[in-house]
């Protein structure tokens, strides 16, 4: 068989970006059920059995980390999910050197080294009698540039996680305007005494005085009139907090929501910013050779 046969009929065995994906869906599964007490367990009992090199394990700890933040916090709607995220160095180390190897197959035999026995001893330099130079790397910024693939991960995943959060700020907002209009419209509940529940249910007033400031006027856009002296007299009264009510419950879920939106916030920033130092640090390089 000739070479551009042998090439025409090789197999390719290289799993495709889908089963690379499909298989990190596998390691949340595991880590969301509690097969595995970690992600970094997880990705690594997956890949373990997988003929894969060292960026296909990276991509499937970046699958299974977003596969899992999506079942834990948007599918089962757990504000308060958290989790250390696959550590692509332990499940690499965990794998040993067999990401590195490369399975030979029948076809595949071209590819051997050739049998070179046949050669005089000595370097070749000196056989041909030429001043021996020291050649530079073929690229020597590549180093920088694997720092750089992998801050735009981690920014990728941010984003991911940043959308998230947002979608269930908006949801969880949604629902608390309803249940607020529902208790000042049908049980006369006063702005001000709902924000102070509220307060003393989250422990921020700050939080629960913006919010409702927010829904009342969202309520005066619809039309519904809002008496200030009224106001002050319900908010003097006292009032039994009922922290059962739906109100509050809406209102410390999408207390919950805002903090996981303002931590998911400040990491896609310092993701950003890490990840523009890095890439700045990398063209001053290359223009400086």
């Amino acid at each position: 068989m000739s070479f551009l046969e042998k090439i025409a009929y090789l197999k390719r065995t290289s799993p495709s970006v889908d089963a690379l994906q499909v298989l990190g869906k596998q390691a949340a599964g595991q880590f969301v059920n509690k097969d595995c007490e970690s992600m970094t367990e997880a990705v690594s009992k997956i890949v373990s059995n997988q003929d894969l090199n060292r960026d296909q394990i990276e991509r499937v700890a970046q699958f299974a980390n977003q596969a899992a933040w999506k079942t834990m916090f948007v599918e089962g709607g757990d504000i308060n999910t958290n989790f250390e995220p696959a550590d692509f160095n332990q499940v690499l180390e965990s794998c040993g050197t067999q990401a590195e190897e490369v399975q030979q197959t029948r076809d595949s035999d071209y590819l051997s080294d050739v049998d070179e026995s046949w050669r005089d001893d000595g370097a070749l330099e000196d056989l041909f009698q030429v001043e021996k130079v020291a050649y530079p790397m073929l690229n020597p910024n590549r180093q920088l540039e694997i720092e750089v693939e992998k801050l735009a991960s981690a920014v990728e995943l941010t984003e991911y996680a940043l959308n998230n959060a947002q979608s269930m700020l908006e949801m969880t907002s949604n629902d608390f305007y309803r249940e607020v209009k529902q208790a000042y419209l049908g049980e006369d509940a006063g702005i001000l005494q709902m924000a102070n529940a509220l307060s003393q249910m989250t422990g921020s007033e700050k939080f629960a005085s913006a919010v409702l400031d927010t829904c009342s006027n969202k309520l005066r856009e619809e039309g519904v009139k809002i008496d200030r002296e009224q106001e002050l007299v319900k908010a003097a009264s006292a009032v039994i907090i009922n922290t059962e009510h739906p109100m509050l419950l809406s209102g410390y879920k999408m207390y919950k929501a805002a903090g996981v939106y303002r931590k998911a916030k400040q990491e896609n920033y310092i993701s950003k910013k890490k990840k523009e130092a890095k890439l700045k640090e990398l063209k001053d390089k290359m223009r400086g050779q």
